[in-house]
């Protein structure tokens, strides 16, 4: 099985529409990788997506927020910070966009150093 890294909150994450930046509130405090927190369960849950480009077939369509029940993929199964599972770099989610078919997803970790087993 892969190793995956950990989420940061400098992570690059984006919708399925590349220009889509999801942006997210840190759930915990005091675990930093590189001078960047650490994203646990439920940082995803329900943030803000900014840029989404797609304007057709109408304004519903952008994705403007990830889904509140997600990431289904993601969340480790093997690491805890304050009992909230630490998010992995395979993390798959749904937006809003196009009537919630849409995907988020983590474009690039932007580092190099913390590893585990999903």
């Amino acid at each position: 099985m892969a190793q995956e890294r950990f989420v940061l909150k400098k992570s690059d994450l984006c919708c399925d529409h590349q220009a889509g930046i999801v942006r997210r509130p840190a759930k915990q405090g005091f675990v930093f990788v590189e001078n960047s927190l650490v994203m646990t369960n439920p940082s995803f849950h329900y943030a803000n997506i900014d840029g989404c480009p797609v304007v057709q077939p109408s304004p519903q369509a952008r994705c403007k927020h990830t889904m509140p029940n997600g990431p289904h993929k993601g969340p480790s199964h093997f690491v805890f910070i304050e009992n909230k599972r630490v998010i992995l770099s395979h993390l798959d989610g749904f937006t809003d966009g196009l009537g919630g078919q849409t995907h988020y997803q983590c474009r690039d970790p932007r580092h190099h150093l913390v590893y585990c087993e999903p």
